[in-house]
């Protein structure tokens, strides 16, 4: 018939794949990478149904490893990103399916890192704050698609703390949501 069954096409030993290793999903080419000893090693490129890549990067004793390069279904770069031994390391930016940048930030071990910034998909400003292992920390501000202040506060090992203050978006206080948090918990208005 002309069509695929198999999932994967590639050397076996000792029951591991080994070298060039094609792998398929519902009857298309879905994969193309190398295995070295069972695990994963070199360059892997994923494909969408439609032929385009998916995803490009380097693998390390079956660990992701260096540059990562995630791509929307239409082509456009999805995102770009570092890693270190099987985690996120270093500088990531992701972005919409017309190019635009959603998001840019950094990583440390596998965690969200300092400052962080995100952006609707017409390009406009969205939010900036910061991140420390993991979690927000610190002042964190954001607008609403309109350019109107969305809220600003602080964040303490990922919960909400101190004053806060949020706005609907034609300027206005949103009283549910402003007022003073203690451990992300609402205390005062």
């Amino acid at each position: 018939t002309g069509k695929i069954t198999g999932k994967v096409n590639g050397l076996f030993k000792n029951g591991k794949p080994e070298g060039t290793m094609f792998t398929f999903k519902d009857g298309r080419f879905h994969s193309k990478g190398n295995y070295k000893n069972g695990k994963k090693e070199g360059v892997w490129v994923g494909y969408w149904d439609n032929g385009q890549v998916s995803i490009k990067g380097n693998y390390k004793n079956g660990k992701k490893e260096g540059a990562r390069f995630y791509y929307h279904k239409n082509g456009w770069l999805r995102s770009t990103s570092n890693y270190r031994n099987g985690k996120r390391d270093g500088k990531i930016a992701t972005h919409y399916d017309n190019g635009q940048i959603s998001s840019k930030g950094n990583y440390k071990n596998g965690k969200a890192e300092g400052t962080w910034f995100t952006y609707y998909e017409d390009g406009q400003f969205h939010t900036k704050g910061n991140y420390k292992n993991g979690k927000k920390e610190g002042a964190w501000v954001s607008y609403w698609d309109n350019g109107q202040l969305s809220y600003k506060g602080n964040w303490k090992n990922g919960k909400q703390e101190g004053v806060w203050v949020s706005y609907n978006t034609d300027g206005t206080v949103n009283n549910k949501w402003t007022g003073t948090y203690k451990n992300g918990i609402k205390i005062s208005d």
